[in-house]
């Protein structure tokens, strides 16, 4: 006997689109039966003939509103039957699993999703209704579970009772931590539960708010030792693109970020400092000067480039950023020659232990010397942009009242810290403020405050003129007193006393809804550092740059903050989104500013990056079918040679700078010869040495196995214009980040190839072929002032043109033809390996200036002397990128950054 039939999957699909309960109405003679989308109604047309005449305006208005209710039927139907209550969203709010759970539907739509999974006979799965069963060796562990945890229960009440009785007696005080210096310091130990997974890497202090909405680094892979978010799940990229430009806000977790403390005499500081090229060159009065003593008495911060001792600008390490702690008025006046100050240095993991040698070293020879301090995991931090982002941070950060409200104003009258950020309310841009600025005070838990939506801002004019004489005089330049989050104490009595969640909710269901709980002894004020981002691209044609609010605050109330930022709402109708990596990478690449270390191979982190992006790709390359990947042997690379140049997978500097040597020994006399390196395998040794030999060499010979050295934008700049001379020997290997533009359609991607115009004097028709694709040149001034059709081509005469004007048209078609688009025949080929300059590391379609933009690097011994590489002022800045892997090249324009 055959088992019964289940019941069909679909019995009647829904005829609306409502959300509420489908009801029945039951069908009787007397009445209209119900209505059916698909069936629009009609209106007779018999009151628009009368008396043997047609009634137009009847008969149109008849007509209209069938049309009408057709339409709207066509819609209703459309969705009515074909779209699901889980496809009724934001296309970054849908997930795989709505289709099968309720919960995973957002709120507005579970009911029709309900009603929906009941018509289908779609089973509900939830953690409730999953079977549980047990079997053999996992119910035998889940009994001895349940009996350890019955009896570590018992002893925790034991010792809990025993605890309470010796307090009750005797009253000990928490001996305070003592504090390592000059050592590195291990990350916080996880709980039991999350410890194995620790093993090889830390969870940032957001990690279980991320692991559940983004794309995480893989287990066994992580990144510069942590798990850090990539991508959030939340689908499109554009939507974060807008939230950071034009309405909202984008956050990060940049707890990765290293931070060092450094404690001594303000003479020692400025020794190691000054030692590590902070202020060489053209910041030297930035400061050490006039313009630098805002910085040096700890109301500014300073963002730039740290070198190896004595090793600028040849010896770079990584940009960081460094901030004083005010100085202490009194004990300054009394002792001026004893005062020990505070500095806090922030670099890129990737090169903390460069930074973290250097600074050590140079702390033992300074007299007296200086401590040394690792906070990695002490000071977390977040990053947040975008024209809410000043907005969200006030809706957050609560300053603790013995700062504002109860507390005496300055002795001169004007506003803290504290007082001057509440009134910030307005500002959409943070660089509209004083360049580099800082704040610091101290904020109560945000998770005592509801999460309310900011009162409209006034615009009346007052309003405007006092937050414009506000920032005009910035009175944190003489209120600020001495932050807090400096103090180690401070930061562990905070991170000690922060109330559980639990607790935290008890004491908001003892209140009313909407109103905060009332404020105890007890709770704890979190020491912070604001201060704003001043890496914009001057360079940049956008000029809508957002600059981004940079957050410090204890390692342990990262998470506390964060989860409150996450949700607060803001006047724009939505909440911050949570970016990850690669929104980071592109916001920045859409600005024009480099990303360390990507963009700077010229560094240690830089070639690690590459080594890491070089392994990626070729094993994607090697995962291909051999007919659906590139045959890298027959790439055509122009002036009929095969083959890529280089490794098809990487930025092969390796290469570039053979051909570099190649070129220089040859235009030394040295007979030569240039051919194309063989493919090396990525496990191949490779000297990475990380500084280049003390004294440069006073021979003419180039040093082949050096690595290539990342030259300071300032400093390439004059050697570009000529104000400063070329030396071989220490600009041989040196590398300039620089910007593309592509004058034309086309999009660069990482890895393409950038060649130089080529040399009038060896091939003068390929460099004029070139130049005429330009916008400018007086070809193409002539063909945009003729007439064209809509195909984009030039108006033939018409049919009964007379013989004169079709002589015309003939000769103004050889005169000034159509310029030739790549794929044709007629378009420029690829100039030669010899004019290989760099690479491009960072290219995508830039969705700030609408056209396709690259960020890469150019060997500055191939650039020098004019942007042609030789000398002539027509080609300058322009050159000429070919995508690896095409034999296609596109005209551009580089800028350096």
């Amino acid at each position: 006997m055959s088992a019964p039939k289940p019941p069909p999957k679909r019995k009647n699909p829904p005829s609306s689109s409502s959300s509420g309960p489908l009801r029945k109405k039951p069908y009787l003679s007397n009445s209209a039966p119900p209505y059916d989308p698909r069936k629009p109604t009609s209106q007779p047309t018999s009151t628009a003939f009368q008396n043997g005449e047609v009634n137009v305006e009847k008969f149109v208005k008849a007509r209209e509103y069938e049309i009408r209710a057709l339409s709207a039927g066509i819609q209703k139907a459309r969705k009515g039957g074909t779209r699901r209550a889980f496809q009724d969203v934001p296309i970054e709010l849908r997930r795989r699993a709505g289709a099968h759970n309720v919960k995973r539907v957002v709120p507005r739509a579970r009911e029709r999703a309900k009603r929906e999974m009941r018509e289908d006979n779609t089973p509900t799965v939830n953690s409730r209704t999953r079977k549980k069963g047990l079997g053999g060796m996992r119910r035998e562990r889940a009994g001895v579970v349940r009996v350890l945890r019955g009896l570590s229960g018992r002893v925790k009440e034991r010792k809990g009772a025993s605890e309470a009785q010796s307090t009750a007696t005797v009253t000990s005080r928490v001996p305070k931590p003592k504090s390592k210096k000059n050592v590195l310091k291990s990350a916080p130990l996880p709980p039991a539960k999350f410890r194995k997974r620790q093993l090889n890497k830390t969870w940032l202090p957001t990690h279980l708010y991320h692991v559940k909405r983004a794309h995480m680094t893989p287990p066994k892979e992580p990144l510069w030792r942590f798990a850090i978010p990539l991508t959030p799940t939340l689908k499109g990229y554009r939507a974060t693109h807008r939230a950071a430009h034009a309405r909202g806000a984008v956050a990060w977790d940049v707890s990765y970020m290293s931070t060092i403390g450094l404690e001594g005499r303000e003479k020692s500081i400025k020794g190691i400092l000054r030692a590590m090229g902070v202020g060489s060159g053209d910041d030297q009065n930035a400061c050490w000067g006039k313009k630098g003593a805002k910085w040096r008495k700890g109301t500014r911060t300073w963002e730039g480039w740290v070198y190896k001792r004595n090793g600028w600008p040849n010896k770079p390490i990584a940009p960081v950023v460094v901030f004083w702690c005010v100085e202490h008025t009194i004990r300054s006046q009394q002792h001026p020659e004893k005062v020990k100050r505070e500095v806090m240095v922030r670099v890129h993991p990737s090169a903390f232990l460069q930074v973290w040698e250097e600074v050590l070293r140079l702390s033992k020879v300074q007299n007296p010397s200086v401590k040394v301090e690792d906070l990695r995991f002490e000071i977390g931090s977040i990053e947040i942009t975008g024209p809410a982002s000043t907005e969200a941070l006030i809706s957050v950060l609560h300053p603790s009242s013995s700062l504002i409200g109860d507390a005496p104003k300055p002795e001169s009258g004007e506003s803290d810290p504290a007082t001057v950020f509440q009134s910030l309310a307005s500002i959409s841009n943070p660089s509209t403020l004083p360049s580099n600025s800082l704040l610091a005070f101290e904020v109560s838990d945000p998770r005592l405050h509801p999460l309310q939506r900011l009162p409209q801002q006034s615009q009346d004019s007052a309003a405007q003129m006092e937050l414009l004489r506000t920032i005009a005089s910035w009175p944190p330049d003489r209120t600020l007193s001495s932050p807090t989050i400096f103090d180690r104490g401070t930061r562990l009595t905070a991170a000690r006393t922060l109330p559980s969640q639990k607790s935290i909710n008890r004491r908001k269901g003892a209140t009313s809804l909407g109103e905060a709980p009332e404020s105890k002894p007890t709770d704890p004020s979190i020491p912070i550092l604001l201060y704003t981002s001043s890496s914009t691209s001057n360079r940049s044609s956008s000029g809508n740059h957002q600059s981004s609010w940079t957050l410090l605050l204890p390692w342990r109330a990262v998470d506390v903050v964060w989860r409150c930022l996450m949700h607060v709402p803001l006047s724009s109708g939505n909440t911050p989104r949570p970016g990850g990596l690669n929104e980071k990478r592109q916001l920045l690449f859409e600005a024009g500013v480099p990303w360390f270390p990507g963009d700077f191979p010229g560094t240690k982190p830089g070639r690690e990056w590459e080594d890491m992006e070089r392994t990626t790709k070729k094993a994607e390359w090697e995962r291909r079918p051999k007919g659906k990947r590139t045959a890298w042997e027959s790439v055509d690379v122009g002036e009929g040679g095969k083959g890529e140049l280089g490794l098809g997978w990487a930025c092969d500097w390796d290469f570039l700078f053979q051909e570099t040597t190649t070129t220089t020994t040859s235009a030394e006399g040295t007979a030569s010869v240039t051919t194309a390196a063989e493919p090396r395998e990525n496990g191949d040794p490779k000297n990475d040495q990380d500084e280049t030999t003390a004294n440069p060499p006073t021979s003419n010979t180039i040093p082949e196995n050096q690595p290539p050295t990342q030259l300071p934008s300032h400093l390439a700049s004059k050697l570009l214009d000529g104000s400063e001379s070329f030396n071989k020997n220490l600009h041989a290997r040196a590398l300039v980040t620089v910007r593309f533009t592509l004058l034309a359609r086309g999009v660069p991607q990482s890895r393409a190839r950038v060649y130089r115009l080529p040399s009038a004097a060896e091939t003068p028709e390929l460099r004029k072929e070139w130049l005429d694709l330009l916008p400018s040149s007086p070809a193409s001034v002539q063909r945009r002032t003729q007439k064209k059709n809509n195909n984009g081509k030039i108006r033939p005469p018409p049919a009964n043109a007379s013989k004169a004007q079709q002589n015309a048209y003939l000769a103004n078609m050889l005169l000034h033809p159509e310029p030739p688009t790549p794929g044709e025949e007629e378009y420029p080929r690829v100039p030669g390996r010899g004019d290989l300059v760099g690479f491009v590391t960072s290219g995508n379609f830039n969705l700030g200036e609408g056209v396709g933009t690259g960020l890469g690097c150019l060997a500055v011994a191939k650039v020098v002397g004019g942007g042609a590489g030789d000398g002539d002022g027509d080609g300058r800045g322009l050159c000429v990128v070919r995508n690896v892997g095409e034999s296609v090249g596109r005209l551009a324009r580089w800028d350096v950054v």
